[in-house]
């Protein structure tokens, strides 16, 4: 009879077993090549042909096995990303959703309030003033505000820096959704 008290896997648990299978299939790699193919004028590594087919046999079968593995695991993952949602500077989110916005959708909105400046104001005053004769200088006008760009730019910024340390709560305490 199966373990009822067995509890799953949290997201950070999967996340390390899918490193330690990648590192088992690099390993198994190695190994495969060492042992597929060897000289007809030397003793196979296992003793006789058919052991070395059989061993080269097991450990490509080992990692097709761990591939299958790895494969529902990040499902799992995948699945819990989609399903469980985490507040972050007062924004309810899927935490598929906040990694999007922790390794893309940030950086472009902390750029889109960067790019709110007065610098090409300013070149094409230095400019008029280059070909001016006139001693009148034209006035720079900005077409923001400064205050609301600075709050925008500082809450992308707060929220993109809060995103590790909340998911990284989230990721050791959250069990994977079951299939």
């Amino acid at each position: 009879m199966p373990d009822q008290t067995q509890q799953e896997p949290t997201i950070v648990e999967a996340l390390k077993r899918l490193r330690r299978i990648e590192k088992k299939i690099t390993s198994n790699n190695a190994e495969v090549t060492r042992y597929a193919s060897g000289l007809s004028s030397r003793k196979p590594l296992f003793d006789t042909e058919d052991k070395q087919l059989q061993e080269v046999k097991s450990l490509t079968q080992s990692s097709v096995d761990l591939v299958q593995e790895y494969l529902k695991l990040k499902r799992r993952i995948d699945l819990t990303n989609l399903a469980i949602t985490v507040d972050i500077e007062g924004q309810r989110r899927t935490i598929a959703e906040w990694l999007i916005v922790k390794r893309k959708t940030a950086d472009l909105m902390i750029g889109v309030f960067s790019a709110l400046d007065d610098s090409a104001a300013n070149a094409a005053r230095r400019e008029d003033r280059m070909f001016s004769g006139e001693g009148k200088t034209p006035q720079v006008v900005r077409y923001y505000k400064e205050e609301a760009k600075m709050k925008e730019l500082r809450s992308w910024q707060d929220v993109k820096e809060a995103i590790d340390g909340r998911l990284e709560v989230v990721n050791a305490t959250t069990s994977l959704v079951a299939e």
